[in-house]
């Protein structure tokens, strides 16, 4: 019974993170605040990351990494490394800290959007001199925002993922302990 749920949430996890990285590559690039397009896969992977744990927001991050570097043109692994290794984190971090909110994914999510652009902005953009730092507040944060008020309804359908079987499991639990 265990199992069917795993592969269900998988295959429901795949399904997102491919309507997500279309919408993010097809539609965002044009709501993008200047030359900064939002990205929503951080969202997904935080997401997945507080209701479902660390090794299934790693894989999440993992899979959206590899997919952003894919088809965004960007530095090479870039993501995969950021967003594998802050789900995971926030996977470890949030079940001791935090209930398994709505908000606490949106808060996960925006502390990695902040870090992620942030890394960029400053690595590629700033240390070169192609841009000033205030671009940093201009650029990266209405980006953040568009993506936060955007990453609502992903937040909300990896909620949906992530109590998927989690009901049957209880109501088995409680099965085995009374009969």
């Amino acid at each position: 019974m265990q199992k069917r749920f795993i592969v269900i949430k998988t295959v429901l996890y795949l399904a997102d993170i491919l309507l997500i990285i279309g919408f993010q590559t097809s539609v965002l690039p044009r709501l993008g605040a200047g030359r900064l397009a939002p990205m929503l896969t951080v969202y997904l992977a935080a997401a997945a990351a507080v209701f479902d744990g660390a090794g299934a927001g790693g894989l999440v991050g993992l899979v959206c990494g590899l997919l952003t570097d894919a088809l965004c043109g960007s530095t090479l692994l870039y993501h995969t490394l950021f967003l594998s290794l802050i789900s995971a984190l926030v996977g470890y971090i949030s079940p001791n800290i935090f209930r398994r909110r709505v908000l606490t994914a949106v808060g996960w999510g925006i502390f990695a959007d902040i870090a992620i652009q942030s890394c960029r902005f400053i690595f590629s953009v700033y240390l070169f001199n192609r841009a000033p730092f205030s671009e940093l507040f201009t650029v990266v944060m209405p980006s953040v925002g568009i993506a936060a008020a955007l990453g609502l309804p992903v937040i909300a359908l990896a909620r949906l993922i992530g109590r998927l079987g989690r009901r049957e499991s209880n109501q088995s639990m409680l099965r085995g302990r009374i009969g």
